[in-house]
């Protein structure tokens, strides 16, 4: 099988968790690829709040099968984008972009 690597925002992160699926997501992409920022928002937040979201995406950066692309190693890629979009939502473009992902896994519109 060949390697398919996705970097993923939030939002489509945080759905197959909450559904409990979200190791069906490997059988797609080897390799998930989430910014400092959208782990951030979505685990660290998420832990404080007590979503079970948040410790499913826990335990699958804590075995290597999400990997967490540091925020100081993220290239500023010009974007001709909408200002609307938030942080985690532009670095994910930009990591994907600096890595040559094979899919960017968002949500918002407004970044297609």
């Amino acid at each position: 099988m060949a390697k398919i690597t996705a970097v993923s925002d939030s939002g489509p992160l945080m759905a197959p968790a909450k559904l409990g699926v979200l190791y069906r997501v490997f059988s797609i992409y080897t390799t998930l690829i989430i910014s400092e920022t959208v782990y951030r928002e979505v685990v660290a937040v998420g832990l404080v709040i007590g979503s079970r979201d948040a410790a499913e995406v826990d335990k699958f950066c804590r075995s290597g099968q999400i990997v967490i692309f540091p925020s100081d190693e993220t290239e500023e890629v010009p974007l001709d984008l909408s200002s609307e979009l938030h942080r985690g939502e532009l670095e994910a473009i930009r990591v994907a972009l600096q890595i040559s992902a094979d899919y960017l896994l968002i949500d918002d519109f407004d970044a297609c």
